[in-house]
């Protein structure tokens, strides 16, 4: 009879030890996944940012090269009217665009979240 609740009490200890291991385990694998989410997260904004300045890079180098033919005065006149894609028109179209992407990068973009 001893021996049966030296055992029984050897079977509660153990079960207590095992308890105070496997408890802070599962709780570091459930902080681990909620990092790897944040991290997830993070990288879509990143790769998100960085499309939006590589597209700011491409306008501006576009608004440099429209300013440059409207300084010129190219392809402002077909056959003695004003072109309708002339570089001041395209150049203002560009300058909206530049507006609208620039907004989006600093402040966030709305549609993407």
């Amino acid at each position: 009879m001893a021996r049966s609740r030296r055992a029984e009490s050897v079977k509660r200890l153990g079960g207590r030890k095992n308890f105070g291991i496997i408890t802070p385990m599962v709780i570091l694998i459930l902080l681990m996944f909620g990092c790897f989410i944040v991290v997830g997260i993070f990288t879509k904004h990143d790769i998100e940012s960085n499309r939006l300045a590589s597209d700011l890079r491409l306008l501006s180098r576009t608004i440099a090269t429209h300013a440059l033919e409207a300084a010129q005065g190219k392809n402002l006149w077909i056959d003695g009217r004003i072109n309708p894609n002339s570089p001041f028109k395209l150049l203002s179209i560009e300058q909206a665009n530049f507006k609208k992407k620039l907004n989006a990068l600093l402040n966030g973009d709305p549609s993407t979240g």
